[in-house]
């Protein structure tokens, strides 16, 4: 919930016809949900994509690769899913509403806590990141 409003100002980005890189060629940025989930907005297939990743036997925790299966939501769909889907699931359900990230437990106090997250960092991590 807390990243839908990141989401929503790429997506305006690609109504506008903007050009996030100044005339360069156009990426997907990817973000991570927790749990090995990521979204991206896609600016050529203009779509919001969502994917689980997952990261091959004896493959260092930077070289994740996506699954084939995911959902990819349109931007007609994706402007249906902010006003009416959004708005329905929170009156009817509060809690998912008032729902907030794993790293406002007590537990993220510490890097220490921070870097143990399996929310966070469902494949571990390299050590020379950190």
């Amino acid at each position: 919930m807390s990243y839908l409003k990141d989401i929503d100002t790429r997506v305006k980005s690609l109504d506008y016809g903007a050009d996030e890189n100044n005339g360069r060629r156009q990426y997907a940025r990817r973000k991570h949900l927790g749990d090995g989930y990521y979204v991206r907005v896609l600016y050529g297939l203009r779509c919001v994509d969502f994917r689980m990743y997952y990261v091959p036997y004896s493959y260092k925790v930077s070289q994740s690769h996506l699954r084939t299966n995911g959902i990819s939501i349109c931007i007609d769909e994706w402007k249906d899913l902010m006003e009416i889907v959004i708005p329905t699931i929170n009156e009817r359900f509060p809690q998912f509403a008032n729902a907030k990230q794993c790293t406002y437990a007590d537990d993220h106090l510490g890097q220490l806590g921070w870097l143990r997250c399996s929310s966070c960092f469902p494949f571990g991590h390299d050590d020379y990141y950190y």
